[in-house]
């Protein structure tokens, strides 16, 4: 069936621009209160839901990396406000976006599998490999201590003792957006799968997307 390319727009709109508000106002606060390294924890398992859900309304390869985009694009706003950490942050979720989006491209070709446990081992391995990810990149290409002082073997032995609390974050969250449209149809009565197809969601997102940004500039 040929894709509406507009729907597919304002939904990656609408989704990503949720993580980018997420990331910019509610990833500060965590940061703030010091709550590290569980912010990253929880901001790569509220990624890892949207775009998820993202993959179960619209089914199209490469739309984690359109939203990792553009929540990175929300979150670069942060860079106005002195001291704000904000470029560990881009690079964390480009990386997740990445990431969940070559994990997919394998767990689409596992067909043979149960759909549910299919998606929890995605969800599983991407936590493990999008902090993989962070860790040697912000150690080895931004030169960042905390990372870099540890060394390649102390990565992986912290990989060991705490990827499975990002394993486990990412996989509960993954299992939840993609179960949130057969939920909702089924005690709600509500077809997301169609929401998104109609000019009120289409008004929803636009209007939806200019006050994220003029809240995030403006907070």
């Amino acid at each position: 069936m040929k894709q509406n390319w507009f729907v597919i727009f304002m939904g990656v709109l609408f989704l990503g621009s949720i993580w980018g508000i997420l990331e910019a106002t509610m990833g500060n606060v965590l940061h703030w209160i010091g709550l590290h390294p569980y912010t990253g924890l929880i901001m790569t398992s509220i990624g890892t839901g949207l775009m998820s859900l993202a993959r179960r309304l619209y089914r199209v390869r490469g739309i984690g990396i359109f939203m990792g985009f553009i929540a990175a694009g929300f979150k670069a706003i942060d860079f106005l406000i002195p001291g704000s950490n904000v470029l560990r942050p881009i690079v964390a979720i480009i990386l997740t976006a990445l990431a969940f989006e070559s994990i997919m491209a394998v767990a689409d070709k596992v067909k043979q599998m149960h759909v549910q446990l299919n998606k929890a081992l995605a969800g599983f391995a991407l936590g493990y490999v999008s902090l993989a990810a962070f860790a040697y990149f912000t150690a080895y290409v931004l030169k960042f201590n905390y990372w870099l002082k540890m060394g390649a073997l102390g990565i992986l032995k912290y990989l060991g003792t705490e990827g499975w609390k990002f394993g486990i974050g990412a996989m509960l969250f993954m299992l939840l957006g993609y179960n949130v449209v057969p939920i909702t149809d089924k005690l709600l009565k509500i077809r997301l799968d169609k929401i998104v197809s109609t000019n009120p969601f289409y008004a929803v997102s636009g209007i939806f997307t200019i006050a994220a940004l003029i809240f995030v500039i403006v907070v």
